[in-house]
């Protein structure tokens, strides 16, 4: 595939989930990872129902960003967890108001780097860390 050309990437990825079903141990812990701007909620659920694991980089914008609890509360903004390098958070929430996904939220910013991470998985917290 080129990169350029218009057209929808989503019928080449789910063609390639289908493809790859089934040459993985069912044993293995396989994990779906996609960076800002390949997120959509048909790749969560696409590689989920195969048994693996989504990875997914989420955007902190506004609109998009956003998440709450299961315990209640408001819709609040990704972004917000991460005030300044040094900072971590990983939690059960439901992500997006639109498409709402129910996930592991993990956000790390690290010393050092511009930004933090905000990155949704179906692992619980306690399986989960933004980077192994």
């Amino acid at each position: 595939m080129r990169a350029t050309p218009p057209g929808a990437w989503r019928p080449h990825w789910e063609r390639l989930l289908r493809q790859l079903q089934g040459s993985v141990p069912a044993s293995w812990l396989v994990g779906v990872l996609a960076d800002r701007g390949l997120y959509a909620p048909w790749l969560f659920e696409a590689s989920t129902r195969l048994g693996w694991h989504p990875g997914l980089r989420i955007n902190g914008g506004a609109g998009s960003g956003l998440f709450r609890l299961p315990t209640g509360g408001g819709w609040r903004p990704v972004a917000g967890l991460l005030s300044r390098p040094g900072c971590a958070w990983c939690g059960d929430v439901f992500c997006f108001r639109e498409r709402t996904v129910r996930c592991t939220l993990l956000a790390r910013w690290e010393v050092g780097q511009q930004q933090g991470w905000l990155v949704v998985t179906d692992l619980p917290p306690a399986e989960a860390e933004i980077a192994w």
